[in-house]
């Protein structure tokens, strides 16, 4: 016995969405178990997602980061370092590694990636081994 197309459409459609759930699923449970902040941001520089970590290290609400500028979710000079770095990897879409002093005295060290619609930056605290 044949099936309709319209049945096969619609179990396909209810397999990607399972797959599509399960997959936002893992990449939420990855974000929170890093171990350092993470933060996407859109090709104007708009936060569009970010960890608890990320929350954390610049002092704000998952609700006050989702949309802010990098200017406005981070302190000078890093916003402007950041931003700077945002853009090239942009444009080049070549990751970028760098290490700059952040607003309270800790040494942050930030990679930063190309990713589908914009661009990723992880920071990592490396305060420590930068006074050894």
């Amino acid at each position: 016995m044949l099936a309709a197309p319209d049945a096969f459409q619609f179990e396909a459609t209810a397999q990607e969405t399972n797959a599509a759930g399960a997959l936002k699923s893992d990449y939420e449970a990855l974000l929170e178990n890093l171990d350092e902040a993470f933060l996407v941001f859109d090709t104007q520089l708009n936060v569009v997602s970010g960890n608890t970590l990320a929350q954390a290290f610049a002092g704000r609400a998952q609700s006050e980061l989702h949309g802010a500028s990098v200017f406005d979710c981070m302190p000078q000079p890093l916003a402007s370092i950041l931003a700077d770095r945002l853009q090239r990897v942009l444009r080049a879409r070549k990751p970028e590694r760098f290490e700059a002093g952040a607003f309270d005295g800790r040494q942050i060290e930030a990679r930063v990636f190309p990713c589908s619609g914009g661009a990723a930056v992880l920071f990592n605290n490396v305060t420590e081994a930068f006074h050894l």
